[in-house]
């Protein structure tokens, strides 16, 4: 039994820790009031905008983007480096980091390239992209890009596949994480423009640095209020001697099981800027996985923040924390439906969308697949786990004819139904055989949760383009509450698809800081109550392929007044009551550091 004064020790001890706590987001807080001031400013003259841009809308419902990457000065093209050797990593292609790195108000993309295997640093052309936004939009024209990779100290030469950005340190700049064949790479957002190396556990593990890393996601794993990582690892590639697969007389890349899988990476924030491999001890056991895409949000229903791995060739993960005892976790995928296809098949599991298409509640789930097997869509039904829906709702069959990658949910017109974007393209090039290589991408309207319509067609010419498509990654990019894409392609410039579509419903944005959650707020739950009716939302991390998105959260509305008021549920389990927010703009919403009426 302890003595009363080690009681009294320990008492005093973890009071003077949460007053430093208190302390530190106080100073934290006290420097960022001009910043949030200037996005409170600026989203109010967007309020105003879109206005003026609803009252100029057609009067007939259309969705339509437009590529305006030229135009805006986004001029990159992923390169996969391809030798003749027909190594695997030239199939799989790139992704994008979109946030507002500056802080500037105005989002920005960074690209990782591919090069030419073996690297060879000193002649190596092949380099990372980081476009940062020049100038505000404004009502005649949207803003404009530069590549400065080179001043930020982002100019990367490696086989780059994924990127995701997040706030690790807290320091109010998005960090970055760029993931690769053989190269995991942490970087510091110093605050002036520049980015440094941060260390890494793998930075020394010979074993870790022999790791093909394609997508990861940030979440807050055991409520220590800092953002963790999990890292997908794919398999073992031997470079020097490439394997020789045909189909008759075709070379052609060899299937996935060709290579032996390599385990996941699950790194701890240890909230001083450094990091533990703690994979083992918070029970990311699986080793049989070939991971591609990543998302984590509530699927389970326990109220905690699972982690989802869309695998290549073997079942799926799902990582769900254990409900008591030290945060541990384990792979409950086959338990709750979405380990295998609805026929029972493995996935070729690459792009993963996370959204509430039938608007229960719970996210759902997409996760694309092969040519000729189709997408898979799984409607969750919360603690009851997962039934798949493709077939019933008018999916699986437009996407049997596509090899997927990015897939996003987005609410394209703002009627309150997510829609859902795809980008397609072979992984090798069979067109002697009959079988296409590059494919156009899709877009498919919700339709009340009932059904999906594809309008690819007359959605934009982008969607009339045979490319090979790959990263996937959502933003709103001029501030009108319509998600814009940005898309990344194999050999093709990438594309910035701004959304256009008029005569589209009312939406509310919010822009989270947490205080007590990760400043960089995550995996956040939105109850929007009108009358009484109350629609529940979350905030999900990851997702889209090889990517990370806009952290803004965006709620379409349809054509319905209201709200009456909006209830956030912060992940430190805060509570917040927004009355009345004001439709049609942004809102800058800040955790309080107890609960709010």
């Amino acid at each position: 039994m302890r003595s009363p004064l080690l009681l009294i020790v320990a008492i005093v001890a973890a009071a003077i820790g949460w007053l430093s706590a208190d302390r530190w987001f106080a100073r934290q807080w006290h420097g960022e009031r001009a910043e949030v001031a200037k996005l409170r400013a600026r989203y109010a003259r967007t309020t105003s905008d879109r206005k003026e841009h609803e009252s100029k809308a057609d009067s007939k419902s259309n969705i339509r983007f437009e590529d305006a990457a030229g135009q805006l000065g986004v001029d990159f093209v992923y390169d996969d480096g391809p030798t003749g050797q027909f190594h695997l990593m030239e199939t799989i292609g790139g992704g994008m980091a979109v946030a507002d790195f500056d802080r500037d108000g105005r989002l920005d993309v960074f690209f990782p390239n591919g090069c030419r295997l073996p690297l060879d640093p000193a002649n190596e052309p092949r380099r990372s992209a980081f476009f940062l936004c020049t100038g505000p939009p404004t009502q005649e024209r949207e803003s404009r890009f530069s590549d400065v990779a080179s001043l930020a100290g982002l100019d990367l030469k490696m086989y780059g596949h994924g990127a995701s950005a997040a706030d690790f340190d807290h320091d109010g700049f998005d960090d970055l994480l760029v993931t690769g064949f053989h190269s995991l790479r942490l970087f510091r957002n110093q605050g002036d423009g520049t980015f440094i190396p941060q260390p890494l556990p793998t930075d020394t593990d010979e074993a870790a640095r022999k790791r093909w890393w394609t997508s990861a996601a940030w979440f807050d794993a055991d409520d220590d209020g800092n953002l963790d990582l999990y890292v997908c690892a794919y398999a073992t590639v031997d470079i020097e001697h490439p394997k020789d697969c045909r189909r008759g007389d075709v070379r052609m890349h060899c299937h996935p099981s060709a290579y032996v899988a390599q385990p996941d990476l699950f790194l701890r924030n240890n909230g001083d800027g450094s990091f533990t491999d703690s994979t083992k001890s918070f029970g990311f056991s699986e080793t049989v996985g070939r991971g591609l895409g990543v998302a984590v949000a509530d699927f389970s229903g326990n109220g905690r923040p699972a982690v989802y791995v869309a695998n290549d060739s073997t079942d799926a993960f799902l990582w769900v924390r254990e409900p008591a005892g030290k945060p541990t976790y384990s792979n409950q995928a086959a338990a709750l439906g979405v380990g295998l296809t609805g026929s029972g098949a493995t996935m070729a599991g690459m792009g993963v969308a996370v959204g509430d298409y039938d608007r229960n509640g719970l996210p759902d789930l997409f996760v694309t697949d092969f040519f000729e097997a189709g997408g898979s869509l799984f409607a969750s039904f919360g603690k009851q786990g997962f039934v798949p829906k493709s077939a019933a709702v008018g999916l699986l069959g437009p996407t049997r004819r596509r090899l997927g990658f990015g897939a996003v949910f987005l609410d394209a017109d703002l009627d309150g139904w997510p829609d859902l974007a795809l980008v397609n393209g072979h992984v090798s090039d069979l067109t002697s055989l009959g079988i296409p290589y590059k494919m156009k991408a899709q877009l498919f309207r919700n339709e009340g949760g009932r059904r999906f319509v594809d309008l690819s067609e007359s959605s934009g010419d982008f969607f009339r383009r045979p490319l090979l498509g790959r990263g996937l990654a959502t933003g709103d990019f001029n501030d009108d509450g319509h998600l814009d894409m940005v898309v990344s392609n194999i050999r093709d410039r990438a594309a910035l698809l701004l959304n256009r579509t008029t005569d589209s419903g009312g939406w509310l944005g919010f822009d989270f800081i947490g205080r007590r959650s990760p400043r960089g707020a995550l995996n956040v739950k939105v109850e929007v109550r009108r009358g009484s009716t109350v629609d529940r939302y979350e905030q999900h991390s990851g997702g889209g392929f090889l990517s990370s998105s806009d952290p803004r959260y965006i709620l379409g509305l349809g054509k319905a007044g209201g709200p009456d008021e909006v209830v956030v549920h912060w992940p430190s389990g805060r509570r917040q009551v927004l009355a009345h927010p004001d439709r049609n703009r942004y809102h800058v919403v800040i955790e309080p550091l107890d609960d709010l009426p």
